[in-house]
């Protein structure tokens, strides 16, 4: 378990005065799940808040939500990460900041939204956590003009080792863009599979700061793209590639690799796959591929055309696309 790991969780589906969404509380649910599960982020359930929206009246507003990061930020026990999350309408006017629409939020009251970058700066500048993860499912359109609300706990004054707290911050999408949910959001959903497993270096079993954000900006679009949207998710992080900075738990690794052997145009006849040992692995006329095979990681395999005697070598190697692609 991560004792020393904390958490708020944001869901809003209702907004009376304003359109109202179908899955931003199933999606913060998810995420605390993932937090409080040992096999994820290990979080003790008491370290997590998780806060849901309800109607009428409108809940949580902005005195709640401050509640929760005071309780958080005044536990007296050494921390190390915190995790905002936070899913539901967002708004944009300049690049750096997101207000995040509470349930109140209307084209009258504008007002009543939080400001992610104020929010941001406070918790770095109260530096009671190493770091920083936000994880933010809204869209960030500018078609309101709209100045999100700071927080109402400002520290005494800036602490001398708050430049040493370090950020992560996963936006659902492009400035400007907006996010899409078809049942359950899209950047949360692809956020949970990374987590899960799906950005995982498949070579050493750690799920790395670099690799999530690989994943969810490689394959965020991808997800929307297959739903006939177009989003493109946008991380911005100060973490390194140290284990301190690494997601859930390690993973098994395995010795093997999946690779598929594609034929270029004009190969023909029989074809060899040779292991380093000299066993020939596998042995088949070019016209069956592709070939879908189990290989030794990172050994010297060869591949040879007996018709003209050409060879080339492969090496698999572990990538996060699930299988090494290699063309002969």
């Amino acid at each position: 378990m991560n004792a020393r790991d904390y958490a708020v969780v944001l869901g809003v589906n209702h907004y009376p005065a304003f359109r109202p969404l179908e899955g931003a509380i199933e999606d913060a649910e998810r995420v605390h799940a993932w937090l409080t599960d040992p096999l994820g982020g290990g979080l003790p359930e008491n370290n997590c808040k998780l806060l849901r929206s309800s109607a009428p009246p409108p809940a949580p507003l902005q005195d709640l939500i401050d509640d929760a990061f005071v309780e958080v930020l005044e536990r007296p026990e050494r921390r190390r990460r915190l995790y905002f999350y936070f899913s539901g309408h967002g708004v944009a006017q300049v690049q750096d900041d997101v207000s995040m629409c509470l349930a109140k939020w209307s084209e009258t009251f504008r007002a009543m939204s939080l400001s992610y970058r104020d929010y941001q700066k406070t918790l770095r500048d109260w530096a009671r956590f190493e770091q920083i993860v936000i994880w933010l499912d809204c869209c960030r359109v500018r078609n309101f003009s709209v100045r999100g609300l700071g927080p109402t706990f400002p520290p005494p004054m800036p602490l001398p080792d708050a430049p040493q707290v370090r950020t992560m911050v996963g936006f659902a999408t492009e400035f400007e863009d907006v996010a899409y949910e078809a049942g359950r959001g899209v950047f949360t959903t692809v956020l949970l599979e990374g987590l899960r497993g799906g950005a995982v270096d498949p070579a050493t079993g750690r799920t790395t700061a670099d690799g999530l954000r690989d994943y969810l900006e490689r394959e965020t679009p991808r997800r929307a793209s297959a739903l006939g949207l177009k989003q493109q998710a946008r991380v911005l992080s100060e973490f390194n590639s140290e284990p301190a900075y690494d997601f859930g738990p390690l993973h098994a690794v395995t010795p093997t690799v999946p690779v598929c052997i594609e034929f270029t145009e004009g190969r023909t006849g029989l074809i060899e796959v040779e292991a380093a040992s000299g066993n020939t692995l596998k042995s088949g006329d070019a016209a069956t591929g592709p070939w879908e095979l189990e290989l030794e990681r990172d050994a010297v395999h060869i591949l040879r055309e007996l018709r003209t005697g050409t060879e080339r070598v492969l090496r698999p190697r572990m990538t996060t696309r699930g299988r090494y692609e290699f063309r002969f």
